[in-house]
């Protein structure tokens, strides 16, 4: 395809590759940046998250064991086994405890669960009397299931992970989208518009549509009126060889 110049001389229009375009490398820049930040931003989430999670576990499973300290001091205090049986059973149905057992001043009253390491302490609860706050009767011991917590905690830190990591991607193809529309996109057209121009007749370029008053828009005003002073130029230099011509 041949496309005459503003002096009205051909040159061959070459359409720019979709590999060394603005748009293209542009895009292609945005996206993998954004994926690195993607990537930062949900590790460094992924590892907040999860300790904060496990601290959250902590919290929660002492807060289990404030609800049933009143049932199992009652239990201690009246050594019914059957009540603490049922109070290590509840708090079985928790899968962070391992372990959950009552003792007496008699010795173990009920125990739940599975065998857990001797050099494990387990958290501890002092059980008083319904009656005398002053008065022990016994203690409260539940060893936490470590592997589960720690596996909870894990689940819900890749979550949010992936939730961030989605949300940065979301962000960065809408950033790239909005950059490839309204600055690469019409700064392409205008350099194919202006290959294909007929300069030697009086076209001139069109502004793309929305760029009006900023950059873009001035740029083709500004390659507008280059065109119109070269073409005066050009007028000129043709009207000067007329006359030169006649007058031999």
């Amino acid at each position: 395809m041949k496309a005459p110049n503003i002096a009205g001389s051909s040159v061959p229009f070459q359409s720019v590759g979709w590999r060394r375009s603005i748009a293209s490398r542009a895009t292609v820049l945005i996206l993998v940046l954004g994926a690195l930040v993607g990537v930062l931003v949900g590790a460094a989430g992924a590892l907040l998250v999860e300790k904060e999670e496990r601290a959250r576990l902590d919290a929660k499973l002492g807060e289990q064991l404030l609800t049933v300290e009143r049932a199992a001091s009652v239990a201690a205090f009246a050594h019914d086994e059957h009540l603490a049986r049922e109070v290590v059973s509840g708090l079985l149905h928790n899968r962070s405890i391992a372990r959950a057992a009552i003792e007496g001043e008699a010795g173990e009253l009920a125990a739940a669960g599975g065998e857990v390491p001797a050099a494990e302490p387990g958290l501890s609860r002092p059980l008083r009397s319904p009656f005398d706050d002053a008065e022990l009767v016994g203690v409260l011991r539940v060893h936490p299931e470590h592997a589960a917590m720690h596996a909870d905690a894990r689940a819900y830190s890749r979550f949010i992970a992936l939730l961030l990591a989605g949300m940065v991607v979301v962000i960065t193809c809408g950033v790239a989208w909005v950059v490839s529309r309204h600055v690469t996109r019409p700064i392409r057209t205008l350099s194919d518009d202006l290959h294909r121009l007929d300069a030697e007749h009086g076209a001139c370029l069109v502004t793309p549509t929305g760029h009006g008053r900023d950059e873009i828009g001035r740029l083709a005003g500004d390659i507008n009126a280059l065109i119109e002073r070269m073409g005066a130029m050009i007028a000129s230099e043709r009207r000067m060889r007329r006359r030169s011509t006649s007058g031999t």
